[in-house]
């Protein structure tokens, strides 16, 4: 199969400085997280970017599976260090990335959104979703692996049990568009803001305004238990902010929110 873009392509098109420094291209695999965790503890270069035209084992939050048709999307997985001050803020810088990305794509008019934590939303249907995996190595150093998948020339009403609920960059647009220029916009889109937090930068308020969580009514699901109340705020750790039908207030730094009323 013939793609549109290629290791070389996409090495030469990057107009970064740390992000995409090295690429690892591959056709097929289970699993781009785990290609890059290795990658990670051999110590390889940070902003080194894996990605797979297709993912036989491809995952979301909870270990659910991510669809990953061959040739369509974008699936890949980034490899940063940070520093520990600002690790909370990873998946926030990530999210809002996407929300520029397709921003500077979509039309103006379009919906773009994120469900806490960090599924992005265009128009209530998602678009993208975003893994965060944090290790520690012996040497203290911290590394982040971070899974993005976004759906860019992928028909999801192809598939029933998605249609309903998922969209892609060209069901949205009504026509195919070039990966590439969605890989070097997002590439450059996480670079700013990563070198952003670096200098001290907070991405909290823009990731928080983008929350098309706060303020309703939700269910969230927490492992076994179900809770319901007002996702009312989050706090400077990304942590959701919940007013429960008692009045009581919980702090909730996981789980998935099921329905928003």
């Amino acid at each position: 199969m013939t793609y549109d873009i290629s290791q070389d392509s996409i090495s030469d098109s990057l107009n970064t400085k740390l992000i995409g420094n090295y690429v690892v291209y591959l056709d097929s695999v289970e699993s781009t997280m785990d290609i890059a965790a290795d990658l990670a503890i051999q110590g390889v270069a940070e902003g080194t970017i894996v990605i797979a035209e297709e993912q036989i084992k491809g995952r979301g939050r909870f270990d659910r599976t991510w669809m990953s048709p061959s040739g369509k999307n974008l699936y890949m997985s980034l490899i940063l260090y940070p520093d520990m001050r600002y690790l909370h803020q990873i998946s926030m810088m990530c999210a809002v990335s996407i929300v520029d990305t397709l921003s500077s794509i979509l039309a103006e008019e379009s919906s773009i959104s994120i469900k806490w934590p960090n599924d992005v939303r265009v128009s209530g249907k998602k678009i993208a979703g975003i893994l965060v995996e944090n290790r520690i190595l012996e040497s203290s150093e911290q590394i982040s692996i971070i899974g993005i998948g976004l759906n860019i020339n992928f028909d999801t009403t192809e598939i029933a049990e998605i249609s309903e609920i998922a969209t892609s960059i060209s069901g949205e647009l009504g026509y195919q568009i070039g990966r590439l220029e969605v890989i070097n916009s997002l590439c450059s889109n996480l670079e700013r803001l990563y070198f952003g937090i670096q200098s001290g930068e907070s991405i909290k308020v823009r990731w928080e305004n983008m929350l098309d969580t706060i303020g309703k009514r939700i269910k969230l699901s927490s492992g076994e238990d179900i809770i319901e109340g007002l996702a009312s705020s989050v706090d400077e750790e990304g942590n959701l902010l919940l007013i429960l039908k008692n009045g009581e207030s919980l702090s909730v730094n996981a789980g998935e929110v099921t329905s928003q009323m």
